[in-house]
């Protein structure tokens, strides 16, 4: 139905008449043309043969697939992504063409074919060895390919030269020996000749091996037993080279007219070697042989290669559109060349070529003084990654030694020089397999590329005395030196910019005004002609684009002497490592891993870990954080990064721990995520539940690569890593609910120990450049040892959303970055606690236009729910008064706002130690028994200021003094005290520090607990840190034991109407006046009570005299010290003096044996043992009874 089609108007009649031969069925079902050119202004001419092809193709494909209705569409628009009608696809085929990366498959998978059926298809003489054949052997261009049927009758039209072809092929295709299926004879003899190459064997010992090798097969193997035999082999392939004869004084090339000669004309040397002891000619051993490869035949070879011919065009549709250099095509000599030989430049195929040159030492004794000199040709018509590859340079000449030539070189150019000007003049026709088609190759010389001896050798161009610089030439700036008795090149002054200050410092040169900076450091002599030529390098640049495409360094490993290589390798060669590796660094795809588990775990470190792409896209412009924290972490992990050397120096592994802490949805995760991209390192995320061993663990670690970011998330969930050496369930902050239980205990014996081998042990120093990141919402739960200071070095804590992090959110969210309703929710934002993933989802995108107004109203409702939420939980939290609550729970706002809402608090030290009051009722130390009463500080808040008091089950205060401890190296001691006045010294100022607290004096000195050996060990003072290591030991943790109570109404004491007692005599109610009297408490209690000197005795420490006694009034409590406030006080009246007086008394009374006796603070309502003395003075006394075995139970409060 489409045999007749009506031809396109238009850009569409602009066809071309062919489709590739590439398009052809390849197992014989269909023709579709000769070959497939795409104009890039039409389409695909419409001829019958293509029109018959296109149609056959379709109908192949619809058969082989089922007969369905519509097939994928392989048009240039499709591109085989979506089904059409198999019409429609014939149509497209025809107007549009086929895809030309499609075409080219040699399985059209989409279309029904499979790679066995290729594979069948293709004939047997499409191994390595045919491509290699069929590439050396055409030397004519226009030859017909030769035909694929090998085993088949030979065609009458078949040219000699076909019929030699096939002839080598079967003999390259024979098999090694008749039952060999791994190896035939080319591709035996071509993998032993590349070992002969690389190793340096000599051709006796390459016999030697042959010998053994062909002994060693079966009888009937086809190996050659020499390596002449081999070489002749080879020869097929064009592996080959011209061998011209040359005079050995470097006169004449026997060649052209020179040819037939016996001597040299110029010096009449003879042409052959002489025999050293006879004197003697010997008759066809040349005295110097130069070694040609000739350039033509294997440009041509280059050529049939359709690989290599599409290369060879990229320089015409690459060129630079943003005036960046990448390659020499972009270079002003490039566009001259353009300019210059338009007819030249309009074949983009045209050869643009560069000549490298130098000499070299073959030997590997380098104390032997030879000199070879290979002369290399590169090819700048590639791309820039394959123009400067070692396959890519051409060995065009080989000069030989001993000597250099020196300026006799042009003697052996000659040959090559030659065939240039004949690819110049009038070039070769050459076959294009990419376009398939016979062209003229033209190709030109660029420039040369050498060191700068070699330059004058070369070029024939000055490059020592007067004018040693070839640009300057005669304007060479140069000095002659008497004594040195050389010439030096310092007048670099004038390339200084205008202006430049070192132009008028005449004093600083001689008083000349032409030097520049150097020659004020350096003496003359140093400045030789390669301290020159840098000032040209610039000018270089311009004019032949990037300088590694004309550096010698490819060519170097042909002419390298060890003294070069040193030189390049500690200085140039430097730079471009590194630039290369930040290149490789910038373009490596990062990865994501994450353990297997270890019963998964096989024999290679390869499957311990599984790993997916790492594409987050979070950075650190849009990290919802403080911009001073943040600037602080990127200045950290910049100096992290580039920190090899430092950390050398310094003796440390190099590696830096980051813990990141803070309440859920503070971005923790995404921090991690930022580092990654900023550093380009992968991340390991480590599942220690996984892992059964400490062993285990080790072996995982070590697996991991350099730059990398080592995770630990929830390191306080993963295992029980996080308890102290002694699990005490009391010493740990209650953050769950009364009725949560803890975690079971893990299976894995993976120990706290195993961890931190590995972060700062031994094995730390197993990889470089790594970062350990731990990530926790709950900070105190964690071991102090876990993340102390060189294990995680820095300690970042991602809090609540702030005003600054909100705009952040702000503009990355809506855009936006001020707004009416900002004031608003910055006020909220100041009393309420919400995470930045909150913030995020309520600004969030919820249409499809961006609704900003509506995002902020939507955040300032959340925030109002949230701040009435979070005061019901304080509300809850005052009614607890046993519970053990975080100090900085989301519902503390300030430092201060913690103490106003503790009534008692536990303070907790780095060392992992309790406050303790000393039961000597002055002393203050520190330990780890944290249940003990004297651990537990009641706080009062001094009015109108932010500092308070902390007083002790003794009801004394925590006081800092003025008495020096030991030797004076910790500080002043903190003891305390109950004085008549309560001045500054009992004061002290909470200050916040991450979630710690720091109390300060009002001197400006910190409460400190001290570690160290005896007699600091314990002990308790106040002092400024003065190193590193100290400056934790002020950092307090806070417990909130009980919550402050509301204050209730003051209730009138009971009426005691029963069994009322006789009225006292009335001289039990005179008070014997005292001067020293404290002022009475409202409630009969007072704050304050008389000093006792250790010297004083229990015996003498006593109450006032009475005068005749006192009234007690008394319950009696449980052992818990709860007492019944509903039943009534009992009454007697007690005339002794002394505390065990009492104590016997009231045991007579009550009839128990053993109690304590405690008074009620009026103020707190608890309840204080008497221990030393009765209270001063008073008419009455109203105590409670605690039948208790200890004197700890005694001091239980309620």
């Amino acid at each position: 139905m489409h045999a007749e089609i009506l031809r396109p108007t238009g850009k569409a009649a602009e066809v071309v008449d062919s489709l590739s031969d590439s398009v052809a069925m390849k197992a014989g079902e269909s023709k579709v043309a000769q070959s497939l050119e795409l104009d890039l202004e039409g389409s695909p001419a419409a001829s019958r043969e293509y029109v018959e092809g296109a149609t056959n193709f379709v109908t192949a494909s619809s058969r082989r697939l089922g007969n369905p209705s519509e097939i994928f569409c392989p048009c240039i628009d499709y591109r085989n992504v979506c089904h059409q009608l198999v019409d429609t696809v014939v149509d497209h085929l025809v107007i549009k063409g086929m895809d030309k990366k499609y075409m080219r498959n040699s399985c059209w998978s989409m279309h029904g074919e499979r790679k066995s059926d290729i594979s069948d298809s293709v004939p047997t003489s499409e191994t390595e060895a045919y491509d290699l054949l069929r590439t050396a052997y055409f030397t004519d261009e226009g030859s017909p390919q030769p035909s694929n049927n090998i085993g088949g009758e030979t065609e009458e039209s078949e040219t000699t030269e076909d019929s030699e072809f096939r002839k080598k092929l079967r003999d390259a295709e024979t098999p090694l020996y008749s039952t060999c299926s791994n190896y035939t004879k080319v591709s035996a003899i071509m993998d032993l000749y590349r070992i002969k190459v690389k190793s340096g064997m000599s051709e006796n010992y390459f016999d030697q091996l042959l010998t053994i090798v062909h002994d060693m097969l079966p009888k009937d193997n086809v190996l050659p037993k020499s390596t002449d035999a081999m070489k002749k082999f080879l020869k097929i392939f064009g592996f080959g080279y011209d061998v011209i004869h040359a005079c050995k004084n470097d006169c004449i090339l026997y060649r052209k007219q020179f040819d037939k000669m016996e001597s040299c004309p110029r010096c009449s040397a003879s042409r052959w070697e002489m025999d050293k002891h006879s004197g003697e000619e010997k008759k066809g051993i040349p005295a110097k042989v130069l070694r040609y490869f000739p350039i033509k035949d294997r440009f041509r070879r280059m050529f049939r290669s359709k690989r290599i011919a599409e290369e060879l065009r990229w320089h015409s549709s690459n060129a630079s559109e943003d005036g960046t250099m990448r390659h020499p095509v972009d270079s002003i000599s490039w566009a001259q060349v353009n300019e210059k030989w338009p007819e030249f430049a309009l074949d983009p195929r045209n050869l643009r070529l560069g000549l490298s040159t130098d000499g070299m030492n073959p030997f590997s004794i380098q104390s032997t003084k030879y000199s070879t000199w290979p002369v290399l040709l590169v090819n700048y018509n590639m791309a820039p990654t394959l123009c400067m590859k070692a396959e890519n340079i051409m060995l065009a000449l080989l000069i030989p030694g001993p000597t250099a030539p020196s300026n006799n070189i042009d003697v052996y150019l000659a040959p090559l020089v030659d065939d240039l000007k004949d690819l110049w003049n009038e070039g070769i026709e050459v076959y294009d397999a990419f376009l398939k088609e016979n062209f003229t190759l033209r190709a030109m010389l660029l420039w040369s590329i050498s060191d700068y001896p070699a330059l004058g050798t070369l070029s024939g161009c000055k490059v020592k005395g007067k004018q040693a610089c070839n640009v300057c030439g005669k304007d060479t700036p140069c000095r002659w030196l008497k004594n040195c008795r050389k010439y030096v090149y310092m007048g670099n002054r004038k390339r200084l910019r205008p202006g430049h200050p070192y132009r008028r410092r005449k004093a600083w040169f001689d008083n000349t005004i032409e030097e520049g900076q150097l020659e004020r450091f350096f003496p003359p002599s140093l400045f030789d002609i390669m301290f020159h030529l840098p000032i040209h390098l610039a000018r270089e640049a311009r004019l032949g684009g990037p300088v590694h495409f004309r550096w010698m360094y490819p060519f170097e490993r042909f002419t390298f002497h060890r003294r070069s290589r040193d030189i390049v390798t500690e200085s140039y060669i430097k730079y471009v490592i590194e630039e290369g590796k930040s290149i490789e660094t910038k373009n490596k795809k990062m990865k994501l891993f994450t353990n297997n588990p270890s019963s998964h775990w096989g024999s290679s470190k390869t499957s311990l870990w599984r790993y997916i792409d790492f594409e987050h896209p979070a950075n650190f412009e849009t990290l919802a954080m403080d911009p001073k924290k943040k600037e602080q972490i990127l200045n950290d992990l910049a100096a992290f990064s580039n920190g090899k050397d430092y950390y050398k120096k310094i003796g440390k592994a190099w590696k830096r721990g980051y813990l990141l802490y803070g309440p859920p949805g503070t971005g923790k995760s995404t921090m991690i995520a930022a580092m990654a991209n900023l550093l380009n390192y992968s991340i390991y995320d480590i599942e220690l539940t996984a892992i059964q061993t400490n062993s285990e663990l080790k072996k995982l670690l070590t697996a991991t690569s350099t730059k990398s970011i080592i995770v630990f998330e929830d390191i306080d969930c993963s295992l029980d890593l996080t308890g102290k050496r002694k699990k005490k369930e009391s010493n740990l902050m209650i953050w769950r609910n009364d009725g949560e239980q803890g975690d079971e205990e893990n299976k894995s014996s993976v120990t706290l120990s195993g961890l931190l081998n590995f972060i700062d042990g031994i094995w730390s120093a197993c990889g470089q450049e790594r970062i350990i990141v731990f990530t926790t919402n709950h900070l105190a739960k964690l071991d102090p040892a876990l993340i102390r200071r060189g294990r995680m070095d820095m300690h970042i804590e991602l809090s609540y959303c702030t005003f600054e992090a909100f705009k952040i959110l702000a503009k990355n969210y809506l855009d936006i970055d001020s707004h009416p309703l900002f004031k608003t929710i910055e006020s909220l934002l100041k009393d309420t606690e919400i995470a930045p993933a909150d913030v995020a989802e309520n600004l969030m995108k919820k249409n499809r236009e961006i609704d900003a107004e509506g995002s902020l109203k939507d955040l300032i409702q959340s925030l109002e729910r949230r701040k009435k939420v979070q005061r019901a939980q304080l509300d809850g939290h005052n009614k607890d008064s046993y519970k053990i609550v975080k100090a900085f729970h989301p519902c503390f706002r300030t430092i201060m706002e913690i103490f106003k809402k503790a009534e008692t608090v536990r303070l907790r030290s780095y060392h992992d130690k309790y406050l303790l009051a000393e039961e000597d009722e002055e002393s203050v130390s520190e330990d780890r028994d944290g249940r003990s009463m004297n651990a537990r500080w009641t706080v009062e808040i001094v009015e109108v200021t932010n500092v308070i008091r902390l007083k002790s089950c003794f009801g004394k205060y925590l006081t800092a003094s003025n008495i020096p401890m030991f030797l004076g190296m910790t500080g002043k001691k903190v003891t305390q005290t109950l004085p008549r006045r309560l001045d500054s010294s009992t004061e002290w100022e909470p200050v916040r520090e991450g979630v710690q607290v720091r109390l300060k004096t009002r001197y400006g000195q910190y409460l400190r607990a001290n570690g160290g050996l005896p007699p600091w060990r314990n002990s308790i003072t106040h002092d400024i840190p003065h190193r590193s290591t100290t400056q934790d030991w002020v950092l307090w943790d806070v417990d909130i034991l009980e919550s402050r109570k509301k204050k209730a109404p003051p209730v009138a004491e009971p009426a005691y109407t029963p069994l009322p007692p006789p009225p006292p005599p009335p001289e039990l109610l005179q008070e014997r006046k005292d001067d020293h009297q404290e002022p009475k408490s409202p409630k009969g209690f007072s704050l304050r009570s008389p000093r006792f000197s250790k010297s004083e005795s229990d015996d003498s420490v006593s109450s006032p005299v009475k005068a005749d006694g006192r009234l007690i009034y008394y319950r009696i409590g449980d052992e818990d010290g709860n007492v019944d406030e509903t039943t009534k006080e009992e009454l007697f009246c007690f005339k002794g003096m002394g505390l065990e007086e009492l104590k016997e008394k009231l045991k007579e009374e009550t009839g128990l044996s053993d109690i304590s006796i405690c008074s009620k603070n009026p103020l707190n309502g608890k309840l204080y043992p008497l221990r030393l003395h009765l209270p001063p003075n008073n008419t009455k006394m109203h105590v409670v009874l605690i039948p208790s075995p200890s004197k700890g139970d005694a001091a239980s409060t309620s």
